[in-house]
């Protein structure tokens, strides 16, 4: 009896040393599990002997293990995204479900100074279009395009509104297309203009053909006074042909700047040769004041179209008087004591088919184009050019001539 009570006493006392082991082991298992609970997925637990608890503890292991390698590639990951944000060069905004800002990346900050996230969207985005696009957004949950002008940068901006997959907030994305809009407003002023200035003398050529037909050309006289007229509109359409694919190559850059020393004195006293009858005949004097021992770095067929674009402009718009090309303190000019142009024109002077006097240009076969093409040849040298005028005394168009160092110069 005594022995079966010595046995009995041994059992219990080993299970009770099982189940104190297993409650420690369990209590071990509980601590893994709410480290991991609060976050903290470093810790690991090993047992020794073999058991189903510590079976457990090998599977939170490697359960910690695999959720640590996961949480590392998804912060990468997110460190990615949040890079390229920050990088785009449009604005971008990221809302809530309750439309407060979670993100929003520099260029976004630029356009509207939010300086703190949780502001609801329109504290900081005053804008009424864009405030009722993300209302629709959050409540219909589909996507909205608009254009907006924004008054405090003066720009056009396109807005992008998207919803985030489950109903999580929004995405709005500003785009500047300012430029685009410059762009598109200069190709349809471009295409409105080409179309004006080639609609009269097409009209001209056809008037003039047409009489001839129905019967001046009986008329010696008449049919060469047609035939004149055809011939100067021709010359007119040929000279705006001839600009416009000039330009077009210079803002191509396939036109190249060519720099070597060129003697001023030589290529301006060309120049007035070659101009020399168009001056007589309203009775101007060409005069060339550069010195002749001067010489710069430039492209002498560019150059040569710069001043010849230039004193065709000062004879034109010169009734009397004359035009001067002089140079001095490494500045080219070109001055004329022609009818002026008033100051509020001075700073469109340059722009395609400007004119200050369409009808007068038109008159005298202008294009439009000749201080467009001056302004970008001379911008391709590395210069600077300034105008000063005075209505009714006359206009004086300044070249700082410097050298970029460069022979060769692409255009730009």
């Amino acid at each position: 009896m005594k022995f079966l009570l010595i046995i009995l006493s041994a059992v219990v006392l080993y299970l009770m040393i099982k189940l104190l082991s297993l409650r420690r082991d369990l209590n071990e298992v509980e601590g893994l599990v709410k480290s991991y609970m609060a976050g903290d997925l470093n810790k690991r637990l090993h047992f020794e002997r073999n058991s189903r608890v510590s079976e457990i503890a090998k599977g939170l292991n490697l359960l910690a293990e695999s959720c640590t390698q996961k949480i590392k590639e998804s912060n990468i990951q997110k460190e990615r995204l949040l890079s390229i944000l920050m990088s785009l060069p449009d604005g971008v905004a990221i809302l809530d479900r309750e439309k407060r800002f979670v993100l929003a990346n520099p260029v976004f900050e630029r356009l509207f100074e939010k300086t703190e996230n949780h502001k609801r969207f329109d504290e900081v985005i005053r804008i009424p279009q864009v405030i009722e696009i993300i209302e629709d957004v959050h409540a219909n949950y589909r996507k909205r395009t608009i254009e907006v002008f924004h008054d405090a940068t003066n720009k056009y901006i396109e807005v992008v509104a998207q919803p985030l997959a489950g109903d999580e907030g929004s995405v709005v994305i500003f785009r500047d297309i300012t430029e685009m809009k410059r762009v598109e407003e200069t190709r349809k002023d471009f295409v409105a203009n080409v179309s004006h200035e080639l609609k009269t003398p097409i009209t001209a050529i056809r008037g003039c053909t047409e009489t001839l037909l129905d019967g001046a050309l009986d008329s010696r006289a008449e049919a060469i006074r047609f035939l004149e007229i055809i011939k100067s509109h021709t010359e007119r359409m040929e000279r705006l042909i001839k600009d416009l694919i000039s330009l077009s190559k210079i803002e191509l850059g396939s036109m190249p700047i060519n720099k070597e020393d060129t003697n001023l004195n030589a290529l301006v006293e060309d120049i007035l040769n070659s101009l020399k009858e168009q001056a007589e005949k309203k009775g101007l004097t060409l005069t060339n004041s550069v010195p002749e021992t001067v010489t710069v770095k430039a492209d002498p067929d560019r150059l040569t179209q710069i001043l010849t674009n230039l004193l065709d402009n000062a004879i034109k718009f010169t009734d009397s008087g004359g035009v001067i090309v002089g140079y001095k303190a490494q500045t080219l000019y070109v001055s004329d004591t022609g009818i002026g142009i008033p100051e509020k024109f001075i700073d469109r002077l340059g722009e395609r088919f400007f004119r200050v006097d369409p009808s007068r240009s038109r008159t005298l076969g202008g294009t439009g184009l000749g201080l467009a093409i001056v302004k970008h040849l001379v911008r391709a040298h590395g210069w600077e050019m300034d105008i000063e005028s005075q209505e009714g005394k006359g206009t004086t168009v300044k070249i700082v001539i410097t050298d970029n160092g460069h022979k060769d110069s692409p255009l730009h």
